[in-house]
């Protein structure tokens, strides 16, 4: 029997049977190592997410690291990257962690293929710091989490070794006339793999069937909220009168999400729920869902935003909320001197806080239960959020709220602790709608072309917008009637006498107290970017 040609780089195993005889080498390349490590790996991530599907609260190892990454990663550039991926941020993070993690599992079983107590030790080892990061994450239940990864990790190992002895190391016994044809044992490795992957892609499937089955959307479908006994002022238009305008109101599934909730929205039974107010407070107390759905409700249209909105950028919406005056709940409980802050936090542990005045001064800040006529969506944030007109989301608006603390003025918040502003009011801020950049843009019968947008300075009102051409003078525009009130963005029109060629068009606004849009271009950090939305267009 002549010996299999071997094809470096290899490791050559000689093991002899019952009888004495030598059987003949084998060889683990280099490639079969990586691919065993790589289905290993995928086959611990899978595993996870399915333990985490089981053990409602394990926390998912990818999940974890993904939360982690964000932790570390400078706040610059988590806002450079949420500026050019935006709401695809997440999945991209996601499929990153995964691509690592992935070829970690490559390495291992590259080093395996030599030493099988190396590749036990490097699954644990990746297995132990998958623990620590994510255990230290807020939120996490670590006992349950680590109990998922040990499982996981035991099966990601038991695949390893399988794999590894696939691919030349089962031995035919002495009786059996070993085949000459190398790719035995090629067909062998592929056909396991191909079984381990098709175990993994059902766990994952798995793992989404009972996470769709754990969803509480029919539960807030079934939520019927009561009439506020103060209505929103306002009337809104059937439909916007141009073509391409933002509408005044913001439809619940258009309207922006942005939240630090990775691997789905927090899926929060009502039923379950309760709001716990607590911190620098005489009265202490912990409310349902059903008792704040008896408290008087108010309903208020509100234009809110996130600080990481780039300048013409589309990161603001404006709804009709719904929910109970923040101000009345914090004065039953009796706020002590020294409370400054309201701080929230999210039943997935992340945190924000703004100034206890902006509760307390009149604006309708809101424990809102309703958006637009509906109970909360749970993108945005059901069964409770927060809504304070005026404010940045990252200070306020925080969803799948679980408590609020009246603290001092030492306490810092999760985006605070990154860099920016502890309190940031909404800047005065003017978008160009029509025409798009880089479109051609058609005059009409007299020459004209029309140019639209919105200008928003929540809580204060817009009170002018303004358009140059080509670095012109300012020219006032028409602004539509306010509509909704101080709390809500305004809609704008220009008719333009253009000549044709190629035009650059800039906007600005100025808001009730008299205060002009900043034109000095500026980043988003610390406390929201400045400067004027520009447009450059190209009339026919």
């Amino acid at each position: 029997m002549n010996p299999r040609p071997a094809t470096p780089p290899r490791r050559l195993v000689l093991a002899s049977g019952p009888d004495g005889r030598v059987s003949p080498p084998t060889t683990v390349s280099l490639l079969h190592g990586a691919a065993a490590g790589t289905v290993s790996a995928a086959t611990t991530l899978a595993a996870g997410q399915l333990g985490a599907a089981l053990v409602p609260a394990a926390t998912s190892p990818v999940i974890g690291a993904a939360r982690a990454v964000i932790a570390a990663t400078p706040t610059s550039l988590h806002e450079a990257l949420v500026s050019r991926a935006g709401t695809a941020d997440k999945p991209a993070l996601l499929a990153g962690v995964t691509v690592v993690v992935l070829l970690l599992g490559a390495a291992v079983g590259v080093r395996a293929r030599t030493s099988r107590a190396t590749g036990r030790a490097g699954v644990l080892l990746l297995a132990t710091v998958a623990f620590v990061v994510t255990s230290t994450q807020p939120g996490v239940h670590a006992a349950a989490t680590g109990l998922v990864l040990i499982a996981a990790a035991t099966l990601g190992g038991a695949v390893l070794e399988l794999l590894l002895r696939s691919d030349g190391n089962d031995r035919l016994s002495p009786a059996e006339p070993e085949p000459n044809d190398p790719s035995v044992d090629r067909r062998k490795f592929l056909v396991r793999c191909g079984a381990v992957l098709a175990g993994a892609a059902w766990a994952l499937a798995g793992a989404r069937s009972l996470g769709a089955a754990r969803s509480v959307e029919a539960i807030r479908a079934a939520v019927r909220l009561p009439d506020p006994g103060r209505r929103a002022a306002g009337v809104v238009p059937a439909s916007p009168d141009v073509p391409g305008l933002t509408p005044l109101v913001t439809s619940n599934d258009r309207f922006y999400k942005i939240d630090t909730a990775i691997g789905g929205d927090p899926q929060v039974d009502p039923g379950d729920w309760s709001l716990s107010i607590g911190g620098l407070l005489d009265r202490p107390r912990t409310l349902t869902y059903a008792e704040l759905l008896a408290m008087p409700q108010t309903e208020t249209w509100a234009t809110i935003g996130c600080v990481g909105n780039d300048v013409g950028g589309s990161l603001v919406g404006t709804a009709r909320w719904e929910g109970v005056l923040l101000a009345d709940v914090l004065r039953a409980a009796g706020p002590r001197a020294a409370a400054s802050q309201v701080a929230m936090t999210s039943v997935d542990g992340y945190t924000g806080a703004f100034p206890l005045t902006f509760a307390l001064d009149g604006r309708h800040a809101l424990i809102a239960l309703g958006m637009n006529g509906e109970a909360l969506p749970v993108a945005h944030g059901f069964p409770a959020r927060i809504v304070v007109p005026g404010l940045y989301g990252y200070e306020s608006a925080v969803k799948w709220l679980s408590r609020l603390d009246l603290v001092d003025d030492s306490y810092r918040a999760f985006w605070v602790q990154r860099g920016y502003a502890k309190a940031a009011a909404f800047r005065t801020q003017s978008r160009i709608d029509v025409p798009v950049a880089g479109h051609l843009a058609t005059r009409d019968g007299a020459g004209d072309v029309l140019v639209a947008g919105m200008a928003w300075a929540p809580h204060r009102g817009i009170a002018l917008v303004e358009v140059s051409i080509d670095h012109g003078s300012w020219q006032p525009v028409t602004l539509a009637p306010d509509l909704l009130g101080p709390d809500t963005w305004r809609p704008w029109t220009w008719h333009w006498h253009a000549t044709p060629g190629t035009h650059e068009l800039r906007v600005r606004a100025t808001d009730a107290t008299g205060e002009i849009q900043p034109g000095r271009p500026r980043g988003v950090l610390p406390d929201g970017a400045t400067g004027w939305h520009t447009v450059d267009v190209t009339v026919a």
